[in-house]
């Protein structure tokens, strides 16, 4: 009866040791589930693993990029495509800061005023076109799920883009140290 005992605990030891061995070297995976015949670029929904955590990013605004022109225009920003750029880059400065990237985004909303140099239409395209730099592209083919809202204007009337974004943070990856 001894021997059984100690040859069911030793099996009992040696799989829970298989198991967590399994674990620690083969992270959870997210999964992002992709509609081929959606017309937007965005995942349908995504799949977060319970050993992740989430890193909820405030609402990023566009920096200045024409500091020859008066800081109270649009001109001193650009339009829509160079103010989401620069928002796209500033949102990946943030993530690569925290050890994290752009392929670890999973959610997306944006936000877009209108053009007032476009009819005062909002420049959907334009957007997108910052957008595909950095989501959907062959070096980081992940996309995350997104919205893109039309708003009246921003605080600053200069402004035509800003973005809120979700990223994961896998068990496997820590923050960086500051």
């Amino acid at each position: 009866m001894k021997k059984i005992i100690r040859h069911g605990m030793r099996s009992i030891l040696l799989a829970a040791f298989c198991i967590q061995t399994a674990l620690a070297a083969e992270p959870s995976s997210i999964t992002r589930n992709v509609d081929t015949n959606q017309q937007y670029p965005f995942a349908v929904s995504v799949e977060v693993p319970a050993d992740s955590g989430f890193v909820y990013l405030s609402s990023i605004t566009p920096d200045i990029i024409n500091k020859d022109v008066n800081s109270a225009t649009q001109e001193a920003y650009g339009n829509t495509e160079a103010q989401a750029r620069n928002v796209f880059e500033k949102l990946q400065d943030i993530l690569g800061k925290m050890n994290l990237s752009m392929a670890d985004v999973i959610q997306i909303r944006a936000y877009l005023a209108a053009d007032p140099k476009q009819s005062d239409t909002v420049d959907y395209n334009g957007f997108m076109a910052a957008y595909h730099q950095f989501f959907a592209t062959k070096g980081q083919p992940n996309i995350p799920t997104g919205s893109v809202v039309e708003i009246k204007k921003m605080f600053n009337p200069a402004w035509l883009v800003t973005v809120e974004a979700v990223a994961v943070r896998r068990a496997s990856k820590s923050p960086s140290s500051p």
